[in-house]
């Protein structure tokens, strides 16, 4: 085929490329099938990424958030800081 193609491309040939005969083209529904396929397989792949990176992130905002409150030994200081990281990154994080 990348012969045939490349024949065609070539400047020094008379015969325009709506003349040369191509391999026959996927039917319409195998194609919109194969590509119907490809989209929900990658689709898949990114949601099974995106939700492992939410799970390390959350992990690790939890385990920063227990080491700093067990460092503070003030009574409360837990709930303290707890309900002014929320209003602060929800401020932050809102649109997203």
């Amino acid at each position: 085929m990348q012969n045939i193609l490349r024949t065609a491309l070539s400047p020094s040939d008379p015969l325009p490329l709506s003349s040369v005969l191509l391999p026959p083209a996927l039917s319409d529904a195998s194609l919109l099938g194969e590509i119907r396929l490809l989209i929900e397989q990658t689709h898949s792949q990114v949601a099974h990424a995106v939700n492992s990176a939410f799970v390390v992130m959350n992990w690790h905002i939890g385990k920063r958030i227990n080491d700093e409150i067990r460092g503070n030994k003030r009574t409360g200081y837990g709930r303290e800081i707890l309900s002014t990281l929320s209003r602060k990154l929800v401020a932050e994080w809102r649109s997203y």
